[in-house]
């Protein structure tokens, strides 16, 4: 819900539910493409605005922001689930794991409390949800 997530600069104006959902970013490549030890001296497309730039950085390589990651001839960087939707594999390099949190009033434990006991009882359709809905 508004794609906002654990590490987010609005944490402590708002308060945030615990992680409803968590997506592990990763680099991958063209089918058949050889699994990697290491970025260094790899160029990796990055969606426009995406921190996964900062962690390619990182990892030695260099991102190559694009407004569609799908139309790269090389590797890419994305959440496991989207990699075979954008026709891609791993090559086994791992960037980082983001929580997703919903973000309630601050200091109202109850509203906060119900909300996570309402996202608990739903947990298994969430991720499909996410996936069906984003890009």
């Amino acid at each position: 819900i508004g794609g906002l997530t654990a590490d987010n600069p609005w944490n402590g104006r708002v308060a945030f539910t615990k992680p409803i959902y968590t997506d592990t970013i990763i680099v991958a490549g063209p089918p058949g493409a050889e699994p990697l030890r290491s970025l260094a001296g790899k160029t990796v497309a990055v969606r426009l605005g995406d921190p996964a730039a900062a962690y390619v950085r990182r990892q030695g390589g260099t991102p190559w922001p694009l407004a569609d990651v799908a139309h790269s001839p090389g590797l890419v960087a994305a959440p496991t689930w989207q990699v075979p939707r954008l026709g891609f594999a791993p090559v086994g390099v791992t960037l980082y794991d983001t929580h997703h949190v919903i973000a309630v009033p601050p200091r109202d434990d109850a509203w906060r409390t119900a909300v996570e006991r309402s996202l608990a009882k739903r947990r298994p359709l969430i991720a499909e949800i996410l996936r069906t809905a984003s890009p």
